[in-house]
């Protein structure tokens, strides 16, 4: 009677087994289980590009540090709770034109005399992001002192 019994339990859990290898086999093959991600992205872009003249010439370019800031305050019940102090900081590469039809010449004797009326700034401003630099103060229970 025990013989009988351990061989219907041997028989049941090689059953048990070969059914979840054939289930765990399936999922994998249909897509709906796996272990590694098969998504395949594809990115695709067109760009279409339009060639104008400019009435323009750059004369100047600045590159200066940009710093960007942020301060909030969290009241409850009009006591202050906390504030909040974020600063971003990056290079800005600013360029200045003249349009050239705009410039009026003169000349006086043996001397050119060049007049620009009015210097532009190019928009929009290159900021370089790989100069990101962040910083973050959360502080909790009353403004920084």
């Amino acid at each position: 009677m025990l013989k009988s019994l351990l061989q219907i339990l041997k028989t049941s859990l090689v059953l048990t087994v070969v059914v979840f290898i054939v289930w765990v086999t399936w999922s994998f093959q249909s897509g709906s289980f796996s272990i590694f991600n098969r998504t395949e992205m594809t990115n695709s872009f067109s760009q279409f590009v339009s060639l104008e003249g400019a009435d323009e010439y750059v004369i100047a370019k600045l590159i200066t540090d940009e710093t960007l800031n942020r301060h909030e305050y969290q009241h409850l019940f009009g006591f202050p709770v906390g504030d909040t102090l974020v600063s971003l900081s990056l290079l800005a590469n600013y360029k200045y034109y003249v349009k050239l039809a705009e410039l009026t010449q003169r000349l006086d004797g043996e001397t050119l005399y060049i007049q620009v009326p009015e210097l532009y700034l190019s928009k929009p401003v290159a900021f370089e992001l790989s100069t990101v630099r962040l910083n973050e103060q959360v502080l909790a229970f009353g403004p920084d002192q």
